[in-house]
């Protein structure tokens, strides 16, 4: 009877490590699966900041750019009124069209900086993900090859 009683309980016990070791077993997949898919995001966030902080760059850049070209467009007004004491009709209408030039760089100043300033805090809040179709129509709304 105790003989009868020990090798049952012998038998639960090996039933009861099997369960364990598959159990390990099913955890250790497991673990592993999820292991593989934070590594692949963490690889796919990483390249989506490299691509979002070229943008940005590129972005800086062409502000650069808009404000020594809008610098450019001022002092050649400049230049032009002063040289012009009474505008003849032609040096009026050149000097509109300078002046059309010079509010257009303006407002495309504006728009690059805020579009700078709206990155650099959304790269500091860490949020550079949530738009990215922003930065699709904000690329194609200039006319304007995308940078790499």
């Amino acid at each position: 009877m105790l003989h009868e009683q020990r090798t049952a309980q012998q038998d639960k016990l090996d039933v009861s490590k099997a369960d364990s070791k598959r159990s390990q077993e099913s955890d250790a997949a497991v673990i592993a699966k999820y292991q593989d898919q934070l590594s692949r995001q963490e690889s796919d966030s990483k390249r989506m900041i490299q691509i979002l902080e070229q943008r940005a760059d590129a972005a800086d850049h062409n502000l650069a750019d808009a404000n020594r070209s809008a610098q450019a467009l001022r002092a050649e007004l400049s230049k032009k009124s002063l040289e012009m004491e009474v505008p003849p009709a032609a040096h009026k209408e050149q000097t509109d069209a300078l002046q059309a030039r010079l509010r257009e760089q303006e407002a495309l100043v504006d728009s690059l900086s805020q579009r700078a300033n709206a990155i650099s805090t959304r790269y500091k809040e860490g949020n550079l993900v949530s738009n990215i179709s922003e930065a699709y129509w904000f690329r194609h709304s200039l006319d304007m090859p995308e940078r790499r």
